[in-house]
C-alpha cells in the first residue's frame, strides 16, 4: 500500500500521489495567469512582487523534494488582501494560508504532527514572527481525528524586508515534506531531540531530508555499518552506542549533506552508498584514536603513580617521610580512581568498535597493575614509623626505579602503536618492538630485584611489622611489574597479527 516504486505495480501511495497530479494540472487550466508557477486569479498590479518573492525561495529548494507531490500554489485577492495558498504536501490537513496586506503578513498553518508544526516554527528564528498559541482542531475526517493550527504575524519594516521574508517563508516548505517519516527514519539511530534537531541542520543548510529518504533512509546507514564492521550490526542499534554521541550526529549530518548534493547532481545512489561507507570508514578509524587516547591516558597514569612510589622510597629515610608517603599514598588514590574512570570510559567507546576487544582487555589488564601500585603506595604509609636500615630502602627503591621506566615504556609502546601499520614507516614498527622487548627486560630484571629484596629482609628486618609491609610492597611491584609485562605483550599481538596484517 504504501510502495512508491511503479516497477512493482500500482499502489495506494502511487494513487495518491497522481490523482494529486492531475488535480494540480487542472488546477493550472483554470488559471488566469501563471506567475513563476503560481496559478493566479484576480490580482492587482502591487502583488505581482510579493508573488514573485514568494515563489522564488519555494523554487530555489522544490528540486529538493524530487518527484514528491506538493508546493502546488494559488494566488489571489480577497478582502483587499493578497492570499497566497500552498497545499505543501499531500493531506488535506497539511496546508498554508499567507495574507500580505501591505507590509503585514500572516500565516495561517495547518498540520496533523505538532512536532512537525513547532519544527516549522524553529525555523523563523532568524525573524521576529508573532506567534499566536497554538490550537487543535477535530476532525473525522483524518486519520487520528485531530489536527493542529498556528497563526504567525510578521510586520516588515519596507517592501524589500516584507519580499525577503516571504522569499524565506517560500524556501523552507520543501522541508516539511514526508518530515515525520525521516524524524523516524533519524530515530533509529540518535535521540528523539537529536533527530529533530538533525532536521533542522538539514533545513538551515539546504540540504533537506527527501533525498535521504529517496536513496534508501535507514537501510543506507545500516548497509554502511554492515559494511565497515562486517556484519557485526544490529538491526535498530542507535548509531551513539556505536560511534559516540557527537560523532554519530556528525556522521548523520554527513549522510543528509552527500544524499542532497549527489542526487541533484544526477549521479547515481550507488555513488552515495559508496560514499557513505567511505566516511563511515573514517569515524571507525577516528574511533580507534580515541581508543588509543584513553589507552595512553591510563598508561600515563601509571607512570604517575609508579614515580610516585620510586620518590617516595627515596624519601622515607626522611625526617618528615611520614607526612611525604601520606601525601603520596592519596595521589596515588586518586590516580587510580581516574584510572578506573577510563576503564568504563573504554568499554563504552570499544562498543562495535574496530578491534573493540583488543582495547577494553588491554585497559582492564593495566587497570590491575594501576590497583598493584595504589596498594604498594598504601603499605608505605605503614613502613614510616618503623625505621629500617638503608639496604632496604636501596634494594626497594631499584624496585621502584625499574617499574618507573618499565611504565614509560609501556606509555611509549601504546603512543608509537597507533601510527604502525601495514606499509608504514619502518623506524615506527622498529620503535614499538624495541619498546616492548624493554618492558620484558624490565619483568626479567624485577624478579631479581625482589629477591634482593628478599634477601636484604631475610637479614635486616628488625620487627614482624615491617617484615610484613616490604614484603607486601615488594610483592605489589612485581606483580605490577607481571602485569605490563602481558599489557606490552597484548599490544604486540595485536599490532603484529591484526593491524601489520590487515
Amino acid at each position: 500500500m504504501t510502495s512508491a516504486n511503479r516497477e512493482q505495480g500500482d499502489s495506494m501511495h502511487l494513487l495518491v500521489m497522481d490523482m494529486h497530479k492531475a488535480l494540480n494540472a487542472l488546477q493550472a487550466t483554470i488559471a488566469s495567469e501563471t506567475i513563476d508557477g503560481a496559478s493566479v486569479y484576480r490580482i492587482d498590479p502591487g502583488d505581482r512582487d510579493p508573488i514573485r518573492a514568494f515563489m522564488r525561495g519555494l523554487r530555489r529548494t522544490a528540486p529538493l523534494k524530487f518527484d514528491h507531490p506538493g508546493l502546488g500554489t494559488t494566488a489571489t485577492r480577497s478582502d483587499g488582501r493578497l492570499v497566497l495558498q500552498n497545499d505543501i504536501g499531500t493531506t488535506d490537513a497539511h496546508v498554508l494560508v499567507v495574507h500580505v496586506e501591505g507590509l503585514q503578513v500572516t500565516l495561517t498553518y495547518t498540520d496533523v504532527h505538532l512536532q512537525r508544526l513547532l519544527f516549522f516554527q524553529s525555523l523563523f528564528e532568524r525573524y521576529n514572527v508573532d506567534w499566536e498559541d497554538t490550537r487543535s482542531r477535530k476532525d473525522d475526517a483524518l486519520e487520528d481525528g485531530v489536527y493542529h493550527l498556528c497563526v504567525g504575524s510578521y510586520s516588515a519594516r519596507d517592501e524589500n524586508d516584507r519580499d525577503q521574508y516571504l522569499e524565506f517563508l517560500g524556501s523552507r516548505l520543501v522541508y516539511l515534506i514526508d518530515w515525520n517519516r525521516a524524524r523516524k527514519r533519524l530515530r533509529l539511530f540518535v535521540r528523539k531531540g537529536e533527530a529533530i534537531r538533525l532536521l533542522r541542520w538539514a533545513a538551515d543548510k539546504d540540504h533537506g531530508h527527501m533525498a535521504f529518504l529517496k536513496a534508501g533512509g535507514e537501510q543506507l546507514i545500516y548497509d554502511a555499518l554492515d559494511f565497515v564492521v562486517k556484519g557485526q550490526a544490529r538491526f535498530g542499534e542507535q548509531l551513539h552506542e556505536i560511534l559516540g554521541a557527537s560523532e554519530a550526529i556528525d556522521y548523520l549530518k554527513s549522510a543528509l549533506r552527500t544524499c542532497a548534493e549527489v542526487l541533484l547532481r544526477g549521479e547515481p545512489e550507488s555513488f552515495i552508498q559508496d560514499t557513505l561507507r567511505a566516511e563511515l570508514f573514517n569515524y571507525f578509524r577516528t574511533g580507534r584514536q580515541r581508543l588509543y587516547d584513553i589507552v595512553a591516558e591510563h598508561a600515563a597514569l601509571i607512570v604517575e603513580i609508579a614515580s610516585g612510589i620510586r620518590d617516595g622510597l627515596l624519601q622515607a629515610r626522611s625526617a618528615d617521610a611520614t607526612e611525604q608517603l601520606a601525601r603520596n599514598a592519596e595521589r596515588a588514590k586518586a590516580w587510580e580512581h581516574r584510572a578506573d574512570e577510563l576503564v568504563n570510559r573504554a568499554r563504552d567507546a570499544a562498543k562495535h568498535a574496530e578491534s573493540s576487544e583488543f582495547f577494553r582487555a588491554v585497559v582492564e589488564a593495566a587497570d590491575d597493575v594501576a590497583d598493584e601500585l595504589e596498594d604498594a603506595a598504601f603499605h608505605l604509609t605503614l613502613l614510616a614509623s618503623s625505621p629500617q636500615r638503608p639496604a632496604l630502602y636501596d634494594k626497594l627503591h631499584a624496585l621502584g626505579e625499574l617499574l618507573v621506566q618499565g611504565a614509560q615504556e609501556y606509555l611509549k609502546a601504546v603512543e608509537i602503536a597507533r601510527h604502525v601499520h601495514r606499509g608504514g614507516a619502518r623506524e615506527d614498527t622498529q620503535d614499538f618492538l624495541e619498546a616492548i622487548h624493554r618492558i620484558m627486560q624490565m619483568e626479567h630484571r624485577t624478579d631479581e630485584a625482589q629477591r634482593g629484596v628478599k634477601i636484604a629482609l631475610a637479614g635486616g628486618a628488625d620487627d614482624f611489622k615491617a617484615l610484613y609491609v616490604l614484603t607486601e610492597t615488594a610483592k605489589n611491584l612485581e606483580q605490577a611489574a607481571d602485569g605490563l609485562m602481558h599489557c606490552g605483550l597484548r599490544t604486540r599481538d595485536y599490532v603484529l597479527g591484526q593491524v601489520m596484517a590487515a
